[in-house]
């Protein structure tokens, strides 16, 4: 009764506070800029803030909003020649760090305005402004210090950060649970912390992030989270079977009676 307890306060309480952190980077200006435009435009100006643009049915983009100075305009200018707006390039990065996060030759929509308050609003790649690309000219980025130097690297742990992510109330429940206070396998409690518990509290996550941070799809969005949980769900099940199986072959191990001399 009391590990039920602590799993269900502790496990929703650590979600969410990772979820804090990476929604807080996911707004951090300076880490957004440092992957997505510093390549091309080099270190941002102090005062740089960032907007995200979220339109319906469409992939979400960044608005920088930074002091307008003739410097960042200049580097604009040198970094995509041709015009400040409705141009789609290619961007070719350099061979040792293709094949990392950044898919290798992405299109850019890069864009430019001076506000009348005086700032600048600079957009690197709106998915939406893709226009067309046959013919599209192909730019290398200036500013390569900006560039990983191990892009398999940062994929893979990109991958396992996200699946981790993905999967982390099943994760957190089932290896706390049964690997690290080791405890039975066949039990209500094992049932309830490692399999209802992340099915449930995962669908609620999502559903919760989609109605805070905005996104909401009807239907799509309660099909989201049925799927969101079932992943939970299956993830647990794999675990108690794979737990179950070394905790068997382990006990036939050590039954085992010595061999006669």
């Amino acid at each position: 009764m009391k590990s039920a307890f602590l799993y269900t306060i502790l496990m929703p309480l650590v979600y969410a506070l990772l979820i804090w952190w990476g929604y807080q980077l996911f707004l951090n200006p300076q880490y957004q800029w440092e992957k997505e435009a510093a390549p091309w435009l080099g270190e941002a100006p102090p005062g740089m803030t960032i907007r995200k643009v979220n339109i319906p049915d469409e992939a979400p983009y960044n608005v920088y909003i930074l002091p307008a100075t003739d410097e960042m305009i200049e580097r604009f200018r040198k970094a995509f020649p041709a015009g400040d707006k409705g141009t789609t390039y290619i961007a070719e990065f350099p061979e040792w760090n293709r094949g990392g996060l950044n898919g290798g030759m992405p299109f850019l929509t890069p864009s430019i305005r001076k506000t009348r308050r005086g700032t600048l609003e600079i957009i690197i790649s709106n998915p939406g402004d893709i226009g067309d690309t046959t013919s599209a000219p192909v730019i290398t980025p200036p500013y390569t210090e900006y560039l990983s130097r191990h892009p398999h690297l940062e994929l893979v742990c990109g991958l396992l950060l996200g699946i981790g992510s993905y999967l982390f109330p099943s994760l957190f429940c089932s290896i706390g649970y049964l690997w690290i206070q080791r405890r039975r396998v066949l039990s209500f409690y094992t049932a309830y912390i490692c399999l209802v518990l992340p099915l449930v509290s995962s669908g609620i996550f999502y559903m919760a992030g989609i109605l805070i941070f905005g996104g909401y799809d009807g239907i799509m969005s309660m099909f989201g989270a049925a799927i969101y949980g079932m992943s939970n769900a299956i993830c647990s099940i794999g675990l108690i079977g794979i737990t179950a199986v070394i905790r068997l072959l382990w006990r036939s191990l050590t039954s085992a009676p010595a061999p006669s001399s």
